[in-house]
């Protein structure tokens, strides 16, 4: 799960408590394995820099991984493929 970054401008309370209801429903369930991280640390799982090119992957300014019609998904997409790809290097 992509967790909202701790000095993010963006002022969105319902996102962050639903990643908190989330991270509960994982907590209490038979889930052994989770991935919640900011965007160092996903970067850092999928062995990229943390430069910037996590932003530029999810605004469309590079492909990730040659996945076919990349820039055909929206931002959120892209940040939950990214956290996919990272949540496989656990």
């Amino acid at each position: 799960m992509r967790q909202t970054e701790a000095f993010s401008k963006n002022d969105n309370n319902d996102r962050v408590v639903i990643e908190g209801v989330i991270q509960e429903l994982f907590a209490s369930s038979s889930i052994e394995k989770y991935f919640i991280g900011g965007i160092v640390t996903i970067s850092s799982k999928l062995h990229i820099p943390h430069d910037g090119t996590f932003k530029e992957l999810v605004e469309g300014k590079a492909i990730y991984n040659d996945i076919e019609g990349w820039n055909d998904y929206n931002k959120e997409e892209k940040e939950s493929i990214l956290t996919c790809f990272a949540a496989f290097n656990l």
